[in-house]
């Protein structure tokens, strides 16, 4: 036998072997696959050992789970710490001026092999079904949660994508904090605090609003806790759900001349719950406060003795175990759920700009956005395109109307033939902004927060209603109101960044954001993104996108701060 036969042998062999061991159980199966690459060396083709080994195998749903973390979910090996590992079936390809990667959706997730129990509203507590008002049945995520977050109150890590519902397991465990506080006339009292993080201010108002509603008949006060709504002493007394953002709570637990007169201590004794949602920003500048509250609060369980609830919701990401260990969660409440549980399934595309001239890479980026987007309004879906500047919104707009002008693809942007377009073409013209007129008569929109309410909700009703094929947005947007949107572009990812004066890279937290209102549930069955930026970054967004990027400490660089707070 040669030695090429021998080799392809011993391959043959191991292949087997790592099919059997997942087969049995799926545990330790990440080790297996890479004790497998490393005993298969380099291909003699390939001296710098870049070899692309795809291996077929066949196991259980929850592939990576082991003893430790029995409710990891994944369906895909991961290869964090080794090179970027792309999904079976990608295609990558060079073309003139960019590099090309489309990624397919991943398998949709098939209860019935999972054998996941649906929980129905039904079976909850007669008090608590309010807060499922016009809810059958909660979905797979939330019903393989239910009992760690409704049946008992450790720590809880949930990873899941983004629109998979994780906002209803946060409804689950402070159900069942108020469930313990409620007593036998269904009345509360006002003894116990729950703080819910969000990453931004215009979520906060969102979260506020939404827990407000399906709380409200409770007799649970909700209540905004940001730089622009302060709450009085005796406002912060009556409260039992506090919406704020990390910086926010920092400020508000770090000294006790904080919180409207109550002191730091008696603030926190009081707190019994704290959800923390996209906690993945650890990985994030912003990263380091949210760990000081987390050790302040961890910290304040240790010397006074008071329980508190930590609940941590995320977007997937690998290193998992290494945020659970942070956040003293044990295994059997660590919940991972990869991309297949997305509710819509998502195929996304990258787009690296390989010129260097900025001009030339300007014109670029322009084009390849008509691109993708004019053969999404050729299949009739909508689109939408985001920017980074609100002066774009308007120029982007009018550059691609004029190169559909330019390649007779005018047409295809028209929606004179709609049904409704004469009632919103009277309402447009009732505006005073003549940008959005102008836009609306070619197909397009426009959509910023330097743009009046009355124009943004024009804006945003014309596009529900189907008359705007295109409209052009900044990433507020991604942030606020639900929009039907098949497809959704990200035009660059460099922005500017006034407090250092000077460019930065579009943060993971906002490009997920983006990706999560492409075919949204309720309104299309399946939805596309895609990201165009400059070639030197393409493999780093590919690596945060398919969650491939640890998550890592920030800590460091604002330890001094972080101490002298505390001093």
């Amino acid at each position: 036998m040669s030695e090429s036969e021998k080799r392809n042998a011993k391959q043959n062999q191991k292949k087997k072997a790592l099919s059997k061991e997942g087969k049995a159980d799926g545990q330790s199966i990440q080790l297996v696959a890479l004790q497998l690459l490393a005993s298969i060396g380099t291909d003699p083709d390939d001296p710098e050992g870049n070899l692309d080994l795809k291996v077929t195998i066949a196991v259980a749903a929850k592939v990576a789970a082991s003893p430790g973390h029995p409710n990891i979910n994944q369906s895909q090996l991961s290869g964090m710490g080794l090179r970027l590992v792309l999904p079976e079936g990608t295609e990558r390809k060079m073309c003139k001026g960019y590099e090309r990667v489309n990624v397919p959706a991943a398998p949709a997730f098939d209860a019935l092999k999972t054998n996941v129990k649906y929980i129905y509203t039904t079976e909850l507590p007669k008090w608590a079904q309010v807060a499922f008002k016009g809810t059958e049945k909660l979905n797979a995520i939330q019903s393989i949660v239910f009992n760690a977050a409704f049946g008992r109150s450790q720590n809880l890590l949930i990873c899941a994508p983004t629109g998979a519902g994780k906002t209803n397991i946060a409804v689950l465990c402070i159900l069942r904090l108020i469930g313990q506080h409620m007593d036998a006339a269904g009345g509360l009292g006002k003894d116990f605090k729950v703080i819910y993080m969000a990453p931004m201010k215009a979520l906060v108002a969102e979260v506020a609003e939404k827990f407000g509603q399906r709380l409200g008949p409770l007799g649970v006060v909700v209540a905004e806790l940001t730089g622009d709504m302060n709450l009085s002493k005796k406002e912060l007394e009556s409260v039992h759900v506090i919406v704020t953002v990390p910086e926010k709570w920092d400020v508000m637990t770090r000294n006790s001349a904080a919180g409207g007169g109550l002191s730091d201590d008696g603030m926190q004794k009081l707190v019994q719950l704290i959800i923390i949602d996209e906690v993945h920003l650890l990985n994030d500048d912003r990263g380091a406060v949210i760990e000081t509250v987390v050790a302040r609060s961890l910290r304040y369980q240790e010397t006074s003795g008071q329980p508190c609830r930590l609940v941590a919701l995320s977007a997937t990401l690998p290193n998992y175990a290494d945020v659970a260990d942070f956040l003293r969660v044990e295994g059997e409440n660590l919940f991972y759920f990869d991309s297949s549980y997305r509710p819509i399934p998502l195929d996304t595309s990258f787009l690296g700009i390989t010129e260097t001239n900025r001009m030339k890479q300007m014109a670029k980026l322009t084009e390849l956005t008509y691109d993708v987007v004019v053969e999404q309004v050729r299949s009739g879906h909508q689109v939408m395109v985001f920017v980074h500047s609100r002066g774009d919104t308007f120029k982007t707009a009018q550059a691609m109307s004029q190169i559909a002008q330019e390649h007779n693809d005018a047409g295809k942007f028209d929606m004179r033939s709609h049904p409704q377009y004469g009632h919103w073409l009277k309402e447009v013209q009732k505006s005073r902004n003549r940008q959005v007129a102008m836009l609306y008569e070619i197909g397009m929109g426009m959509h910023h927060a330097g743009m009046l309410r009355a124009d943004r909700s024009l804006t945003e009703k014309m596009f529900l209603a189907g008359v705007i094929p295109v409209l052009c947005c900044t990433a507020t947007l991604a942030w606020g109101v639900n929009l039907p949107a098949r497809s959704v572009v990200i035009k660059g990812t460099s922005i500017f960044d006034s407090s250092v004066g000077g460019y930065k890279d579009l943060g993971i937290l906002d490009v997920q954001q983006i990706f999560g209102r492409a075919g949204r549930p309720g309104f299309d069955t399946k939805g596309h993104a895609t990201l165009i930026t400059s070639h030197d970054k393409l493999n780093n967004y590919l690596k945060l996108l398919l969650h491939q990027m640890p998550i890592e400490s920030k800590f460091l660089e604002n330890m001094a701060n972080s101490l002298n707070a505390e001093i």
